[in-house]
């Protein structure tokens, strides 16, 4: 075994702790927290507090500083201390915190006071190599002698003890699939009905038992983020989700966005720098808009993919990274002409998984739900509230959002901050779908005329009508506000100018 780091306890509090009372009137015995720390010396002793315990933690922790013992308090906010996925769901981050900013210790913890679900899930994080530990036990005063000593120390690397496994690519029921990868999808904001959306959400929790590398595919605005985000919550992996945005950084600085930099290894290279890898160790790093990617750049990560390893400008040694990647992109990676382009074969062939988010004109049953989710969020920040009429949603239904739900959200707050009606109507939704098509398509120039411009949108809302209506000119006037004389007339000077032609 290795040298070890300088020892520093991780423990719960309970109620013997900090003091319990002897079998003799009077007597007062140290808690399995003050034992501990008066039989072995720890360079710093966090204790863990929880809901009904906050004293006791506050009061051991003085006992422990009194007797020159560094001590720090982390307060949970556990509700049920019997509850498996609660206490390691909390653990985890907070894990994740002390080790990063003890990278060198060696760690011990203490499964005496707490719970018996506490202590097994200490175990089970320790074995697993998740988060590696010494895991100690204080025995009862009455059962110390000179052959049983009063600490005793549970080697987990003993060949009689069970190998544990990290769940990684592990069976789990479908039913315990889709409930927590829906359940975690409504959390963090994915809002669906369709089919399609409810096998993808399948897929992300089958892929967050891996840790290979995935690729997102899908327009803007379609959720590749939100997916990503999923993914990492559905892994349990205690680090942190860092966003990555490939095209907003010049092509010169993308090592050091990556893998971080020396100071000194260039200029402007002030002061050392982590890379987005160790910002996202143990955790999950998501690449967006990866095509954007210098192919020298991915070259240099693809060998981080392959070797875990990674290594800052200017250092002259890789160091090891446990990171998950998630990359995204608007190309649609499956023709070989956009991986041509944008991608080096050996790199795009290393993401193992891919997924393919769908744009809302192929799965419009869900439009209206996202609209009045979105308009729910909108009304937030305004003192009266707005309603939208179902005609309002219909009409959203119908459009195609080129920029998916990032558009659908423009044309809701649009409607819900600068219209006047208490209520959004088919009237409020076509101006603001109007605006958006007049922002994404005018572009002024020398000889440009507005009513040719004007003609030609108008001439597109009478088509498209038309084409709802199947030519039906009473529907299709209904649905443009006219009257049917109005399309009448539409479809006459439509008639002349063909046959002038």
């Amino acid at each position: 075994m290795g040298k070890r780091g300088k020892p520093v306890l991780l423990t719960f509090v309970g109620s013997h702790d900090p003091f319990q009372n002897g079998l003799i009137t009077g007597q007062e015995l140290a808690g399995p927290v003050i034992a501990l720390a008066r039989n072995r010396k720890f360079e710093k002793i966090f204790i863990f507090s929880t809901p009904g315990f906050e004293e006791r933690a506050k009061e051991t922790a003085r006992v422990l500083q009194n007797e020159n013992t560094l001590t720090e308090i982390k307060p949970l906010s556990i509700v049920d201390p019997i509850d498996y996925q609660e206490i390691i769901c909390t653990l985890r981050p907070i894990l994740s915190e002390i080790r990063n900013e003890l990278p060198d210790a060696s760690f011990y913890i203490s499964v005496t006071s707490g719970t018996p679900q506490i202590h097994a899930v200490w175990i089970l994080l320790a074995g697993s190599g998740e988060f590696p530990a010494h895991i100690l036990n204080v025995r009862p005063p009455k059962f110390v002698s000179t052959k049983m000593l009063p600490v005793v120390e549970f080697d987990l690397s003993d060949p009689n003890i069970p190998r544990i496994k990290a769940a990684q690519g592990e069976w789990i029921s479908d039913k315990e699939v889709g409930e927590d990868a829906e359940e975690t999808a409504i959390r963090i904001g994915i809002t669906w009905t369709h089919p399609v959306m409810k096998e993808l959400l399948h897929k992300a929790s089958r892929f967050a038992a891996s840790s290979l590398p995935l690729i997102i595919e899908g327009e803007t605005g379609t959720g590749k983020e939100l997916f990503a985000q999923l993914i990492h919550q559905l892994s349990r992996r205690p680090g942190k989700f860092v966003v990555m945005n490939c095209a907003g950084i010049s092509q010169q600085l993308f090592e050091s966005e990556l893998f971080g930099h020396k100071k000194g290894s260039f200029t402007g290279a002030n002061s050392n720098r982590k890379g987005r890898f160790d910002e996202a160790e143990n955790g999950t790093l998501f690449l967006d808009e990866i095509g954007e990617l210098p192919q020298e750049i991915q070259a240099k990560l693809l060998r981080a993919l392959e070797s875990n390893e990674v290594q800052p400008v200017g250092e002259n040694e890789p160091h090891k990274v446990d990171v998950r990647i998630i990359a995204a992109t608007n190309n649609k990676v499956s023709d070989s002409e956009n991986i041509e382009n944008a991608f080096r074969k050996d790199f795009y062939f290393r993401f193992t998984h891919k997924l393919v988010l769908p744009p809302l004109r192929e799965r419009r049953i869900d439009i209206p739900i996202i609209a009045v989710e979105l308009l729910e969020r909108a009304n937030k920040s305004q003192k009266k509230q707005k309603r939208i009429t179902p005609e309002a949603l219909l009409m959203l239904e119908r459009e195609d959002w080129e920029g998916n739900v990032r558009d659908l959200r423009n044309v809701i707050d649009n409607a819900v901050i600068l219209s006047s009606s208490k209520e959004i109507g088919e009237k409020e939704i076509r101006k603001f779908i109007l605006q958006k098509r007049i922002d994404s398509k005018v572009k002024l120039y020398d000889g440009f005329k507005l009513d040719e411009h004007l003609n030609a949108i108008r001439e597109e809302y009478y088509e498209l009508a038309l084409k709802e209506a199947e030519g039906n000119r009473s529907k299709a006037a209904r649905l443009l506000g006219v009257s049917p004389q109005a399309v009448s007339n539409y479809l006459n000077g439509k008639k002349e100018e063909e046959s002038g032609k």
